[in-house]
């Protein structure tokens, strides 16, 4: 089954991958945002398709999520230093493209592992099923650092 495109950027595209019922829970998830939570989704993808297109590295709001065996990472929708509700995305990276899992509201220090479990799960399963165009653990776009030319 394909995914959901979900926002496409200049450079990046977001799409959301299906769950064993077809469902796509990253769609679900921000459709029940409210306004707020919908402009920080789009605030977050704006800044990541701008380091993307310019070789650099990805803000401070992505983070990988340790142990790991999928490349899972964390998206904070919320700004650091945010006001709650602190909102979250896990999904991969694979070349242009982000793979959404699932989204949860934050509400302790901890991520809550059921969720980063069941993001875990659904991005193997997405792996096993599309083998050609699937995200794969540590294929992240190339980026060079602030300041240095490549040439």
């Amino acid at each position: 089954m394909n995914g959901q495109l979900v926002r496409r950027e200049r450079g990046l595209r977001f799409i959301a991958v299906p769950d064993r019922r077809g469902r796509f829970p990253a769609v679900m998830f921000l459709a029940a945002l409210d306004g707020r939570g919908r402009v920080q989704f789009v605030s977050l993808a704006r800044m990541m398709d701008r380091a993307h297109t310019s070789g650099f590295d990805f803000c401070g709001r992505i983070a990988k999520i340790k142990g790991s065996s999928v490349g899972l990472l964390e998206l904070r929708l919320t700004p650091r230093r945010g006001v709650s509700p602190h909102l979250r995305l896990f999904g991969v990276i694979h070349g242009d493209t982000v793979y959404l899992a699932d989204g949860y509201v934050k509400k302790d220090r901890a991520l809550d592992r059921g969720v980063v479990a069941r993001c875990e799960q659904l991005i193997a399963d997405w792996n096993a099923d599309n083998d050609d165009s699937s995200p794969r653990k540590g294929q992240t776009p190339a980026r060079r650092r602030k300041g240095k030319k490549s040439g």
